[in-house]
């Protein structure tokens, strides 16, 4: 009786284990793209100014190295650095940005995604690895 209980709930362990990861990561992967409130909330949290370097992606796959020069209620100023454009200024509007690298990480939906898939399926391997053996129940 006492098997046959550990072996429910590790059933039910595993089943909500799974089903938990795939619910998470399939809403992660539903909303890929940024939305213009956490792209600004990260720019304010980088700050602007010399040290305040970021990455910029833009939905329209370009890329950008430079550094925040200010930023405004719909859209922020990157000095480039990277070459060819040195000191260009930029304006970008915050829902043109698809992933934003600067200090204090990475605003990426797909890493996210991917690392919750990634930990489900660990999960589920860890799980699935812990199988129980019965011993033969003596004939009646």
């Amino acid at each position: 009786m006492l098997k046959r209980s550990l072996i429910t709930a590790l059933v039910a362990i595993q089943l909500v284990a799974a089903s938990t990861a795939v619910g998470r990561s399939t809403a992660r992967v539903m909303s890929l793209t940024l939305t213009a409130e956490e792209v600004k909330a990260k720019v304010l949290r980088i700050g602007s100014g010399l040290k305040a370097r970021v990455r910029v992606r833009l939905t329209d796959g370009t890329s950008l190295k430079g550094f925040i020069d200010r930023s405004g209620a719909e859209s922020f100023v990157v000095i480039r650095t990277d070459t060819g454009h040195i000191g260009s200024a930029v304006v970008i509007a915050y829902e043109d940005v698809t992933q934003l690298r600067g200090k204090g990480g990475s605003i990426d939906r797909a890493g996210v995604a991917r690392a919750t898939l990634a930990a489900g399926r660990v999960a589920h391997e860890i799980l699935k690895g812990i199988r129980i053996q019965l011993p033969p129940q003596p004939r009646r």
